[in-house]
């Protein structure tokens, strides 16, 4: 019985040191392959760090464009509120001439002003009789920027014309 017993126990750890053998020749193999592959390691380490230093550059560019990109969004914002502001103007001189041509037309077809021939000739005249109130803030409000002086409602002295009625004025001359 005992000799069975010490036979089994060198049969065990004959199999184990087969087991171990077999795992280091595994190993052996691998660590070859890893030192064959070594300079190729080395490249792929470099490779790494250049791409590493490419991006913390890439960062520090991508910070100063988006500080560029913040400045030049605050100045698109601000344009955009100039032109929203200049619409509105625009659209209120716009209302404001359409109220000043229908007035003159209505009146120069009741019978005005016969000597005019044209009714816009009579649009000034009549815009300083009855100044729409919208309009009469807006034409405030434009005398204020151009340093003007605004105009009485039932003033005397006609306001000079902008560039912006001149040019409208005359397109609906052309267009009649």
């Amino acid at each position: 019985m005992n000799f069975s017993f010490s036979l089994t126990l060198e049969i065990i750890l004959a199999l184990l040191l087969v087991v171990m053998i077999w795992y280091s020749v595994i190993l052996n193999r691998r660590l070859t392959r890893f030192r064959g592959n070594r300079e190729q390691m080395e490249k792929l380490a470099a490779t790494f760090n250049d791409a590493t230093t490419r991006a913390t550059s890439s960062i520090g560019d991508l910070r100063i464009a988006s500080d560029a990109l913040q400045d030049q969004l605050a100045k698109a914002e601000s344009l955009r509120d100039d032109l929203v502001f200049l619409v509105d103007r625009g659209t209120i001189a716009a209302d404001r001439l359409e109220e000043n041509v229908r007035i003159a037309r209505d009146e120069y077809v009741a019978g005005g002003d016969a000597e005019t021939a044209d009714p816009l000739e009579a649009v000034e005249p009549v815009r300083q009789q009855r100044p729409a109130p919208k309009v009469a803030a807006a034409r405030g409000a434009r005398n204020a920027d151009a340093g003007d002086p605004a105009p009485s409602v039932g003033g005397k002295k006609p306001t000079p014309r902008s560039e912006a009625e001149r040019a409208l004025l005359k397109a609906i001359r052309s267009a009649n």
